[in-house]
């Protein structure tokens, strides 16, 4: 080896069969395919991405139109929904135990149903309130007053607060302030000084809303 060839491997510290093989090395030349060759596929699969968008495009509309009309299907019928009847029971104001007023297509009853019938409707007025024996009654002062009139212009002139009522179950009141009805309710009694006929009851519950009851006398 020369000193050149000494230097020289000294300064680019590459060995000589390095530079030998790099010096035999061939290059294998790339085969690529055509692009007229090639055309077919990238238009299939363009198709098929086209073919995808668009089903799922119109999938998404579809969703939403079936959305927006189960809404208003919904809509419909909240808004068609019969109202639930309301059952009255026993109120206190006369006419609370009335049946529903509702309108229906009936066969007119025969002689006897329709006598049969009367005879039940006067059997139920004989219990509503303010019938005899049946009615509210509260005691004030030591006199037993039953329910008389509703008076919607409100207490008459010259009524003075007497006191609060007391609800208890039973037929007939034992107690002053304690009132017998067929529900609970609460209220105030008021009198009218010098008139013991009559005592006026400001009471709320079943069906009542601090509505004005006269209480007339018994006996």
């Amino acid at each position: 080896m020369s000193r050149a060839e000494i230097l020289f491997d000294a300064i680019t510290n590459v060995r000589p069969e390095l530079i030998e093989e790099a010096q035999e090395y061939k290059f294998r030349r790339r085969t690529r395919i055509p692009v007229r060759r090639a055309m077919p596929w990238l238009a299939a699969a363009a198709c098929v991405a086209l073919l995808v968008v668009t089903v799922r495009w119109s999938g998404f509309f579809n969703m939403g139109g079936n959305s927006g009309g189960s809404a208003n299907f919904g809509g419909m019928a909240n808004g068609s929904a019969a109202p639930e009847s309301s059952d009255t029971g026993g109120g206190w104001a006369a006419g609370d135990t009335a049946g529903s007023s509702g309108v229906t297509d009936v066969d007119e009853p025969s002689g006897e149903e329709q006598e049969s019938q009367d005879a039940a409707s006067d059997d139920s007025a004989a219990t509503m309130p303010g019938a005899a024996g049946s009615s509210p009654t509260v005691m004030v002062n030591g006199m037993c007053y039953q329910w008389g009139d509703m008076l919607p212009d409100g207490l008459p002139e010259g009524s003075v607060y007497y006191g609060d009522v007391e609800y208890v179950d039973g037929e007939r009141p034992v107690n002053d302030r304690e009132i017998v009805g067929p529900s609970d309710v609460t209220g105030e009694i008021y009198v009218v000084p010098g008139d013991d006929s009559t005592v006026y009851l400001v009471l709320s519950g079943e069906s009542l809303d601090s509505d004005v009851v006269a209480f007339d006398l018994i006996g």
